[in-house]
Parts: C-alpha cells; sequence; structure tokens
C-alpha cells in the first residue's frame, strides 16, 4: 500500500471520518503556502525584535538554549534593516564590529543582511567584509549571492575605486558559481580604460577565475565587436587551459592576425598543424592522404579561390594529399560557389544534413561508425583530417601563414614552367562571349579591362564592426577608365549591387548594379578580361586563378600584398596627422601603418591613410597594359628601386609576393630612403 493512502487511513482510524476530512482538508491547503508564512512570520519577528536587540542579546548569551541562535540572529537582522533604513552607517559599522566578536559572526543570513546593507549606504569596505565573512560560514552560497549583488552594485557605480575594491577582496567572493562577477570587473575595467584614456590591467585572477568555455564567449564578445587586442588575452588564457584543443588554437591564430600580429598568428598554426599531425597518427590515419577543407576556404569568394593555391600545393608536393574534399550542408549556399564547376576537376563535394557533419569522414572512409565508437571519435577524426585556408607548409614543413605561403607555392610553381590551373573552353567563352554581347552590347571580339573598387555596401556588417582601409572611390578612377576607353578597349565595371552606380560612359558597362548580376558572369568576367584593374578584395583573387593578370590599385596593407606574382600593386600611403608628412616605406614597415587594414589602429597612432590619386592609378593601368601587350621592360633603375622596396619587406618580417609598381615606385622614390 502507498504511504499516502497508509497515513490516510490510520488518521481516519484515530479521528473518524469527519475529522480526519478536516485535518486533510487543512493539510491540503496549508502545505503550498508554508514557505510564504514562515518567510512573513521571519519578517514578523525582525520587525518585533528590532527595537529589543540588546534584551534578546542578553538572554542568548545567558541562555542560548533557551531562545537558540536563529531567535537572536532574526533579531539582529531585524537591527541592521532598522539601522539601514535611518542610513546610519556610524551605528551599524558599531554593530558588525560586535558581532564579528561573537558566535553570531556564523550565522550566514546575518552576514548578507549586512552586507547588502552596507552596499545600500554606499560602504563597499564593509560591505566586502561582511560578504567575506558569509562566504566563510557559506562557502557556495556565499559566493553566489555575494558575487550577485556586488555585480548589481558595479554597474550601478562603475567607478575606479568601486573596481579596485571588488578587486582588493575578490579572492573572498569570486569562485566557478559567480563567473558574471568576474566577467563583470573585467567589462568595467575595459569600459573603464575606454571613457577614460586610462590603463588599468586586468589581473591574472580574474582570468583565472573563469572557465575555457566563459573565456572564449568572452574573447568572441569581444571580437564580434573589432577588438581582435581585447579578445587576445581571454583565448590565451583559455589555451592555456586546453592546449590540445585545435578549434581553439585555430582561433588565436585567427585573432593574432587580425590584431596584425602576423608572427604570432604563424606560431599558433605551427602548433596547430603538428598536433593535427600527431592525432591523426593516434587514431591510425597518420598515412591517409585525404583531406577536408574547413569552413574558412568558405568565408568569401577569395577564400574560395585560394584553393587554387591549396590545389598547386599538393601537386608540389607540399601537402601529403591526393583527395580533396569539400563539405557542403544539404541546401546551404557557399559564397564561392561559382567556382565550382572550375575547381571540381581537383576537389570533391560531399554532402552531409545539417547538424550531422561529422557523417562525412565516415562517407569518404576516414572513419568506421560501426567499430569507431561514440560520436566523439568521429568528431576527433574530422578535426585531425581539416586544412583551413589561414596557413599551409612550405617545401621544408613549416607553416606559415596564407599570403607567404601562396608567394611561395606561386614561386614554385613558375619555376616549373606551370600555368595556370584553370581556364574557360573556347565553347564555354564563345558562348559566354555571345550572351554578353546580347544583353551588355559587349562585342564579342572586343577587348575588356575588368574593374572592381571596393566598397563596405557587401560587408557592411563586418565594416561596421571592423571599419576598414581596403575601400576606396570609383569616381577617382575615371581618369584610367577613359583612358583603357582611349586605347580601343572596353571596362566592365564589377561589384555588388549595393555599389554606388558609374555615370553612363561609352563602353562602359556598370555590370556591378546591373539587373543582369550573376555569380556565375562574376567568374567568367574574371577569367576572360585582358587584365583586371582592382583592389585589395577577394575578387582580386580570382583573374589570377585564370592567368589574367592584375593591377591591384589603393592597396592596405602596404606589407602584405597578394602571392600572384605577375599581379602589380598600388600601395596607400600613410602620413602623419600632425605634421602631414608621408611616412617612409621603412617606418610603415616597421610600424602599424605598414600591417593593419583597420582604421581605428591608425587613429589610435595619429595616422591617416591617403588613397591613391588619379595619376597613381592611370600609371599603374598602363603599366600592366604595357606588360600584357610585352610593351613594358623594367629599366636597370626600376629593377633597383624593387630591389630596395622588397629588401626593407623582408628585414621587417615581410615576404615578396605581387611586384610594386615601378612607375610608383618611381615617383616616390624619397620613401624608399
Amino acid at each position: 500500500m502507498e504511504p499516502r493512502i497508509l497515513a490516510k487511513e490510520m488518521l481516519r482510524s484515530a479521528l473518524g471520518s469527519q475529522r480526519s476530512a478536516r485535518v486533510g482538508s487543512l493539510v491540503r491547503y496549508w502545505l503550498p503556502r508554508v514557505d510564504q508564512n514562515l518567510y512573513s512570520f521571519e519578517q514578523s519577528v525582525r520587525r518585533m525584535l528590532g527595537g529589543q536587540i540588546d534584551t534578546v542579546y542578553t538572554v542568548a548569551q545567558i541562555d542560548p538554549k533557551k531562545t537558540g541562535g536563529r531567535f537572536a540572529a532574526l533579531a539582529l537582522m531585524g537591527r541592521v534593516e532598522k539601522l539601514t533604513r535611518r542610513r546610519n552607517g556610524d551605528e551599524l559599522r558599531k554593530r558588525f564590529n560586535e558581532v564579528t566578536e561573537t558566535r553570531y559572526a556564523t550565522a550566514p543570513d546575518l552576514m548578507f543582511t549586512f552586507g547588502n546593507s552596507f552596499l545600500r549606504l554606499r560602504d563597499l569596505d564593509y560591505a566586502m567584509k561582511a560578504f567575506a565573512q558569509f562566504v566563510a560560514v557559506d562557502k557556495d552560497d556565499g559566493r553566489f549571492h555575494s558575487g550577485r549583488k556586488l555585480l548589481d552594485y558595479l554597474e550601478d557605480r562603475p567607478t575606479l575605486n568601486c573596481i579596485e575594491t571588488i578587486l582588493n577582496g575578490f579572492e573572498s567572493v569570486q569562485g566557478a558559481d559567480v563567473p558574471d562577477l568576474a566577467m563583470g570587473l573585467i567589462e568595467a575595467i575595459v569600459n573603464w580604460n575606454e571613457k577614460t584614456g586610462a590603463s588599468v590591467e586586468i589581473p591574472e585572477k580574474l582570468y583565472m577565475a573563469l572557465l575555457p568555455i566563459t573565456l572564449n564567449n568572452m574573447g568572441d564578445k569581444f571580437l564580434s565587436s573589432g577588438d581582435a587586442a581585447s579578445a587576445l588575452p581571454f583565448y590565451l588564457r583559455s589555451i592555456k587551459k586546453v592546449p590540445d584543443d585545435a578549434l581553439l588554437r585555430l582561433q588565436v591564430g585567427v585573432t593574432y592576425f587580425l590584431a596584425g600580429r602576423y608572427q604570432d598568428a604563424e606560431r599558433h598554426w605551427n602548433i596547430l598543424a603538428t598536433t593535427r599531425e600527431k592525432t591523426r597518427t593516434k587514431l591510425g590515419i597518420g598515412s591517409a592522404k585525404t583531406r577536408l577543407l574547413g569552413d574558412s576556404f568558405f568565408i568569401a569568394i577569395g577564400h574560395t579561390a585560394y584553393i587554387d593555391t591549396y590545389i598547386k600545393a599538393a601537386k608540389l608536393g607540399w601537402r601529403d594529399v591526393s583527395r580533396i574534399i569539400v563539405p557542403t550542408s544539404t541546401g546551404a549556399t557557399l559564397p564561392g560557389r561559382a567556382l565550382f564547376p572550375y575547381l571540381g576537376k581537383y576537389v570533391e563535394q560531399v554532402h552531409y544534413l545539417p547538424g550531422h557533419i561529422d557523417d562525412v569522414v565516415t562517407k569518404v572512409g576516414l572513419y568506421d561508425s560501426e567499430t569507431g565508437g561514440d560520436k566523439s571519435a568521429a568528431t576527433e577524426v574530422r578535426i585531425a583530417t581539416t586544412d583551413d585556408f589561414w596557413y599551409g607548409p612550405s617545401a621544408d614543413g613549416v607553416v606559415k601563414w596564407f599570403a607567404p605561403h601562396g608567394a611561395e607555392v606561386e614561386r614554385a610553381w613558375k619555376a616549373g614552367s606551370n600555368g595556370p590551373l584553370f581556364s574557360m573552353t573556347n565553347a564555354e567563352t564563345a558562348h559566354f562571349r555571345a550572351s554578353m554581347e546580347s544583353i551588355f552590347g559587349l562585342p564579342r571580339d572586343a577587348w575588356f579591362v575588368g574593374v572592381h573598387v571596393r566598397t563596405p555596401g557587401f560587408h557592411q556588417k563586418w565594416h561596421e564592426a571592423h571599419p576598414g582601409t581596403r575601400n576606396a572611390e570609383i569616381e577617382t578612377y575615371r581618369e584610367a577608365i577613359n583612358w583603357i576607353v582611349a586605347q580601343g578597349g572596353w571596362v566592365v565595371r564589377l561589384g555588388d549591387s549595393h555599389m554606388p552606380p558609374y555615370a553612363p560612359h561609352e563602353r562602359v558597362i556598370d555590370y556591378a548594379t546591373s539587373e543582369f548580376r550573376s555569380p556565375d558572369f562574376d567568374v567568367m568576367f574574371c577569367a576572360t578580361c585582358e587584365f583586371f584593374l582592382g583592389t585589395n578584395s577577394g575578387f582580386s583573387v580570382v583573374p589570377a586563378m585564370f592567368g589574367k593578370p592584375c593591377a591591384l590599385t589603393n592597396w592596405s596593407p602596404l606589407a602584405i600584398p597578394n602571392w600572384y606574382l605577375d599581379d602589380v600593386y598600388v600601395p596607400k600611403l600613410v602620413r602623419e596627422k600632425s605634421t602631414g608628412r608621408l611616412l617612409t616605406f621603412r617606418e610603415m614597415f616597421s610600424s602599424i601603418a605598414g600591417w593593419s587594414q583597420f582604421t581605428k589602429d591608425y587613429a589610435k597612432a595619429n595616422l591617416e591613410v591617403v588613397e591613391n590619386d588619379p595619376e597613381d592609378l592611370l600609371d599603374a593601368t598602363v603599366e600592366v597594359f604595357e606588360t600584357v601587350r610585352g610593351k613594358f621592360i623594367l629599366s636597370d633603375d626600376d629593377k633597383s628601386r624593387i630591389e630596395r622596396f622588397n629588401d626593407i619587406a623582408l628585414a621587417n618580417n615581410g615576404f615578396v609576393g605581387s611586384r610594386i609598381s615601378a612607375r610608383f615606385l618611381k615617383r616616390y622614390e624619397y620613401l624608399l630612403d
């Protein structure tokens, strides 16, 4: 028989049916109200005894059994609340000092009441003492409740004195139960520094109070707001706690990259490559030559175009890969999807249902789901066999970040007299040109230049969080565009619909704002143009895949050119705001001015980026046009200036990729000094 039924029958036997029914009714009525009524009773006792504290205190000391410690503590709490309402801070501090000398210092509710009352009176020093005592007698609840109260107080009064006082007593109230307090203190310090220009350091004890997942979330928060430098300390403390976390190691490298610290990024990616190799060996797939391409290859079309470099590195033997897999979620749209008809010669798409990416390793034979164990094992295999856009191995196996790695690959590729991997067939080209003649009036036998001038529209959300230096104004290119037309060519303005329209012009097609835009046409224009006139964007990588030379203008930052060696680039210069003086190339390479793509970094250094003027743009256009036509030859003086520029780059951890414009260096030769 159930206990409830047995109790009911016993009650009925003892009291009779009528009395037992009344008792049962009362129980059913009062049980849900017990907690509420006990609380009300406690509050009443506090109010009733608040004025008789000395009497209760004396009785409790004479005969603790008679009154009980809880009864006296209630009386004390009533007195504390009355003093708080009267805002009598002196008396409240006196009472607290008295209580800490008695056994009532071990009453957790009383200590919490003291701490909360001191906060209400803005006496943070005594509040910290009370909360410390609260934690001493009730570690778990004490940390949690004290932490929450202090966090609320900190949000109301985020002054430096408040921050420092809570920090000084932090060990007394912090813990895994109250990570919000540690995060609140960190945010208060960051906000204080930003507001006042101060440089208050975040103590190590705050970082160490946070779990890896919390550290990562804090890093993500700062990174999403465009502050890579502030995100780094969180990721770095997290990676110390979980050094074998491959995805976190990748994130550390990416954050260093966004902070403009490329060599530090490279170091972490070297560790990541080694970790993945060891993991493959541990899993028994060390000899497997199948690799999955990570999500970073599909952030934007320029990242997808970098698969060209990945394939070349594999063909050179720098990557021990024979099968390249692109995991694709069913129904997902990849930014560089228009490149896949060409990449498909070398890579293979493997589809998976949303949320089931680990199924890919089973489909490609890297993992046996029947014998491999739980799902986490499949995840480990996937992570260990994934390669990322951000880095690659050189001929000697040393990992380098993507731009210098790409330049080394291209140098070795060209040394072997290899041509571009991709091209459109004659039939594809003929059909495309016939369509362009029909749609845009571009004669099928006319030569044209693809022009792409980057604006923030396509990446507006990214630009809002990370205002950058890579954009330019299409109107400043009018002289160069007119010169192309004067030579008998056409211009196809490429880009996206967010761009400002280009004023109607003879033999200029504003394809970017056209209703006929398509991802396939984007690629085909890049593959069939005479040459490409562009800026620092992912689009600038696509023509080079098909062997089309590029004039890359308004390039920023200076120290990170593209990796295709036949391209020519013209960097934006940088000048001091206070003097108007242009920085020399050496000054740029040796400072943030040569490496950062974010405007906030220049503003902090009292610098400003200088866009190319129409003369710079025209010179670059003419130089590449004459190169395509076989009319441009570097003079000995040109070669000397280029060599001096490259020496400066190499001496400052730079690399040699696309060639800097000879005409540009001649004009600004004085910046080589």
